[in-house]
This record gives C-alpha cells, structure tokens and sequence, in this order.
C-alpha cells in the first residue's frame, strides 16, 4: 500500500489531500471522494495533481503538509 499526497485545485483554492491506497486510480477515487464528503456544495476541480508518493512500511509513512512553494 502506499501513501499518495495530491493538490486540488478549484476555481477558488488549493486543497492538499493525502490518500492510502494500493494503486494511483485508486489513490485519485480517494481522493474525489474525499473532496466530496468534505464540502457541502461540491467545488468545480480545475486539477488534481499528485505531487507525491511514498510506500507504507511497517514503521509507517507521513507527509508535512507545507504552504505550496512556487516551484510545485
């Protein structure tokens, strides 16, 4: 399994969303849903962009979620 973090852009915002899944399709349906469950009306997305992925070990995996920098 691994640990997918992406961007989510909508006409109004960038959102970061972090998703565990086995596959990217799949860590992209997370992703949507999540986007889904946490707003009321949801958001028109420009954009999901996976920024970046990590594999879970047994010793676990995370990401520091930071202000995006220019170059991303």
């Amino acid at each position: 399994m691994d640990l997918y973090r992406f961007i989510v852009s909508t006409e109004e915002e960038e959102i970061p969303v972090v998703a565990a899944a086995e596959s990217e399709e799949a860590a992209f349906r997370i992703a949507d849903r999540e986007i889904q469950h946490n707003f009321l009306k949801k958001p028109k997305i420009t954009d999901i962009a996976l920024i970046e992925k990590k594999t879970i070990r047994k010793t676990g995996a995370g990401y520091l979620i930071q202000a995006r920098k220019s170059y991303e």
